[in-house]
């Protein structure tokens, strides 16, 4: 708002010069016509004339006469023209500043407190078991963490080694059925395995992200509910 004010200022202010320059202008020009008729008419009137005067005389005391108006003007605008650009390079810099300048934190942010706990292990089995169907090794299990922990991405691994001690197959499920325990909250998970015969022993990993969680083993004897 500041730098249209002082343009619309700057325009009037040209614009009274120029008509101020006109106007000079006018004046001196007929004051010049004037003392040339009075000249002329001295030296072209009755008696001698004691001095010699051609008519360049008067070609140049008319060139002597100021410019046109359309001068006083083209240099008006040119002032003009220079005080806004110096407007406009001044108020840039303060602009530019308020720009770069980093928005005000609107308050504390804690997104921590509200999200869950990742899983980061220690994970404990409580439980584990496993039935054959056919070529087909079913394995359940239950395992405990810490209540607020976040298992959604939490998975158990199933690995089926044969008797010579090469990992014959292997499978995975996701854990899930939730219930609170004494220790904490209980989770199930049931990994099918397909297609092995050949079963020496198998191996129960577990991995949330794709990253493999440490568990500790505190199974009981008993049978799985």
């Amino acid at each position: 708002m500041a730098l249209i004010i002082i343009t619309v200022v700057s325009l009037v202010v040209a614009a009274v010069m120029s008509v101020v320059a006109w106007r000079l202008t006018r004046d001196e020009r007929r004051r010049s016509a004037a003392r040339v008729s009075a000249l002329a008419a001295d030296i072209h009137g009755e008696g001698p004339s004691p001095v010699y005067v051609s008519d360049s005389f008067f070609a140049e005391e008319r060139s002597r006469t100021p410019g046109s108006p359309f001068r006083a003007l083209a240099i008006g605008v040119l002032v003009v023209g220079t005080a806004i650009g110096l407007v406009v390079f001044a108020s840039g810099s303060p602009r530019s500043s308020v720009a770069a300048a980093p928005p005000a934190a609107a308050g504390p942010v804690n997104p921590v407190a509200a999200a869950p706990k990742a899983l980061e292990g220690p994970l404990e089995l409580v439980k584990l078991g496993h039935e054959r169907e056919g070529d087909r090794l079913i394995v359940r299990g239950v395992v405990r963490y810490p209540a607020g922990t976040d298992v959604a991405n939490l998975v158990a691994i199933v690995s089926v080694f044969n008797h010579e001690g090469d990992i014959a197959a292997s499978g995975q499920g996701v854990v899930a059925g939730t219930r609170p325990g004494a220790a904490g909250v209980e989770s199930t998970f049931v990994v099918t395995v397909p297609g092995v015969r050949d079963v020496a022993r198998y191996r129960v990993a577990f991995k949330s992200n794709e990253r493999i969680i440490a568990h500790l083993d505190r199974r009981e004897h008993g049978e799985l509910p």
